[in-house]
């Protein structure tokens, strides 16, 4: 099963690269200092993303770990953040995305 940029539809990455992060589920839910709240899901691989911003480690969601915003290479949707160890944390990088950003390319399956 693909996840896919829900704009566009490129292939984003596999359910096979959902990983747990700080705790028992791949799934959370955060708020960002604008009042924001994001559900994001994690997962080790993306493919088609883009870095749009240098690693910053203030607000970050995850300690130890710096974020960068991730866009769709194809399209520029703005879909979730890259977080990279600055502490040398296992796993060294992540991703977190955006659940309403995704698609499954499974139309029955949820995300």
């Amino acid at each position: 099963e693909a996840f896919l940029c829900y704009l566009c539809k490129t292939k984003i990455t596999e359910k096979k690269y959902i990983i747990s992060i700080s705790g028992n589920t791949p799934c959370h839910s955060f708020i960002n200092p604008y009042g924001f709240t994001y559900n994001v899901i994690t997962v080790s691989y993306c493919e088609m993303v883009r870095e749009d911003s240098v690693p910053v480690s203030e607000h970050t969601w995850f300690p130890g770990y710096a974020w960068t915003i991730l866009s769709c290479a194809s399209c520029s949707e703005h879909l979730g953040w890259r977080f990279t160890s600055v502490k040398e944390k296992i796993p060294t990088s992540f991703y977190a995305l955006i659940r309403d950003k995704l698609i499954s390319s499974y139309p029955q399956a949820n995300i």
